[in-house]
């Protein structure tokens, strides 16, 4: 158990100084995060006719027979 916390100490320790050399931007800022239509009417806590009455003031893409939706346009 001991050999197994200092394992994971060390690993801790080489993700902090590969973190402070890098610098790494964070994966997606806010308004790059793209919603399904069922994860939109989840958040916004609406039906499914008042999603369709709503969508066309959306910015949306279709990727791949899927349409998702910018959720910063969305607010």
């Amino acid at each position: 158990m001991e050999m197994l916390l200092r394992q994971q100490q060390e690993l801790l320790d080489l993700m902090k100084a590969i973190d402070t050399k890098l610098d790494l931007p964070d994966p997606l800022p806010e308004e790059e995060v793209w919603l399904t239509k069922t994860a939109v009417m989840d958040m916004l806590c609406i039906t499914v006719s008042t999603f369709y009455r709503r969508q066309q003031n959306w910015k949306r893409r279709k990727s791949g027979g899927t349409w998702y939706y910018l959720k910063s346009s969305l607010l």
